[in-house]
């Protein structure tokens, strides 16, 4: 997986299929990665997962190809049962305490 820069902002993205993938660069040395159905970037994400500036890229940019992977198909469907679904009431955005949700 390759990503490229999009502009002069931390902004990098990667895609397959009908998915893309942004990593972005947050504050205090976090990222964060927001996956989007090819066509819908201007809306909410799907799926969306960060890590602490204690955190390893590498465990990010594994997750970012293993969704590019597993969602290359378009079907929205596949995506809701994810962990990190924005809409999972069990997944990162349902719980009041998101910290067990990042990657390090």
């Amino acid at each position: 997986m390759a990503f490229q820069r999009k502009s002069r902002l931390e902004l990098l993205s990667a895609g397959s299929g009908k998915a893309v993938v942004y990593l972005e660069k947050m504050h205090f040395g976090s990222y964060v990665i927001k996956f989007y159905w090819e066509g819908e970037v201007l809306g909410l994400c799907t799926l969306e997962a960060w890590i602490t500036r204690n955190g390893e890229l590498s465990d990010l940019l594994a997750l970012a190809e293993e969704w590019l992977d597993t969602y290359q198909d378009g079907d929205p469907e596949k995506a809701v049962a994810d962990r990190y679904h924005i809409a999972n009431p069990n997944g990162a955005w349902g719980v009041p305490e998101r910290k067990e949700f990042y990657l390090g």
